[in-house]
């Protein structure tokens, strides 16, 4: 074996983990939603026809890709900054030839969300609260529905929540 190996897996390593951690520190670290929530999630979303659905921190794409299956959405945008998570949905997105998904390897506060009418966001509290909230003010049209899967955005109020019960996490969606 080539002494270079190890050397080469160690570094393709810990990219994949600086990527990852860079991504989590800024928004949030990858957490996949629960497959139970998914119809949840996507009945809070509730995208038409005429309905272009953002996820920010779409990692895997599990929620980007139920959002495309399952709804008539005119376009789903899935925003990645980690780019090991950004590739694995492209694959997902090739491999299922989604003609409607979009993969943006970008940070979410460098996105212009202005064609934006649903944005999905699971993010920490810190974060969404000091940096998102203001993006989100900044770059949406009026109108715009936020959905927030496990944590409230501070200082808004929610117009929705979904919380059916004790054992399930909070879904909540605000109108900016």
């Amino acid at each position: 074996m080539s002494p270079w190996i190890p050397f080469v897996v160690t570094v393709v390593a810990f990219l994949i983990l600086l990527s990852m951690g860079i991504a989590g520190y800024s928004l949030a670290p990858w957490v996949p939603a629960r497959k139970k929530d998914l119809e949840r999630i996507r009945k809070m979303v509730n995208a038409g026809p005429d309905d272009t659905v953002y996820e920010i921190g779409c990692g895997n794409a599990r929620v980007s890709l139920d959002i495309h299956d399952n709804t008539q959405a005119k376009k789903v945008v899935g925003i990645e900054r980690a780019w090991p998570m950004a590739l694995i949905s492209q694959i997902r997105k090739k491999m299922g030839n989604k003609e409607r998904f979009e993969v943006r390897h970008e940070s979410c506060f460098d996105t212009d969300y202005a064609d934006a009418d649903i944005i999905y966001i699971f993010g920490m509290p810190g974060p969404m609260k000091r940096r998102l909230a203001n993006k989100l003010e900044e770059s949406c049209n009026p109108g715009t529905r936020i959905v927030s899967y496990v944590f409230p955005i501070e200082p808004w109020e929610p117009t929705q929540l979904d919380k059916p019960s004790q054992d399930r996490v909070s879904i909540y969606e605000y109108t900016l």
